[in-house]
This record gives structure tokens, sequence and C-alpha cells, in this order.
């Protein structure tokens, strides 16, 4: 096995891993974060500020730009507990442990997009 799919492995492997949400190409994808780093989420996200969108039942948080509301770009929707979320821009999803700090998503990535409505996908969906 090549050097590039060990790291590839170990990515996937992570204890840290965490979901990003990204609107622009109606994506989820996997992200490897080390614990307590916010500048990765901020990064990821593409902005200065966080802000929590969402607590999911399993304490993991669903983390936005703060300013995004402020900002034009695709709106999209996610449902948690029954509740829809309405969102814009790109967003990380990443568990959080009996101290507050960042740990593995317990979300699947199969559940999640369960919960994410897309864009092209609220034309036939009514949320504000």
């Amino acid at each position: 096995m090549s050097a590039r799919s060990l790291s590839a492995i170990f990515l996937e492997d992570s204890e840290m891993s965490a979901f990003l949400i990204d609107p622009e190409n109606s994506s989820i994808s996997k992200l490897a974060i080390e614990r307590g780093n916010y500048d990765a989420i901020r990064d990821a996200i593409g902005c200065h500020f966080l802000a929590i969108a969402a607590n999911l039942s399993n304490n993991d948080t669903v983390f936005i730009n703060e300013n995004t509301l402020l900002n034009p770009g695709p709106k999209y929707a996610i449902y948690v507990d029954g509740e829809l979320h309405t969102l814009q821009g790109r967003a990380v999803v990443i568990g959080s442990d009996h101290v507050g700090e960042c740990s593995k998503a317990k979300t699947s990535n199969a559940s999640l997009i369960s919960m994410v409505i897309w864009p092209e996908q609220a034309k036939t969906q009514a949320y504000g």
C-alpha cells in the first residue's frame, strides 16, 4: 500500500472526524480536525467567527459562519430533532465531549445526508 493510501486511511479513521456541508456543491465530505483546533473549523467554513446553528441530540454541533446571513449565497436547510433550521454557507458538523471540547462526530454520513435539504430540493419544499 502506498504512503498516500495509508494517509487516507489514517484521515478516515481519525479520532477527530467531522463533516463539511457545502451547499455550493451540494456535498457532504469528511474532515479530520485536531482536538480543540477551532481555526481548522473556521478555515473549512471560510470565516473568522463561528456560530452554533444547531445542537444535535447526540451532542454533535453544527457550526456556521457568524456573518453568513449577511452574505449572498444558496440557502439550504437541515432537520434537527424534527425542527427545520435554514442555513446559508458552509457548515461543519463535529462532536463534543463531556467538557464541551471538540470530538469525533457521532452523526453518520448517511444520517446527515437524510437531514439536509439542498437548494435545488427547496423548490419543492417550503422553508424560510
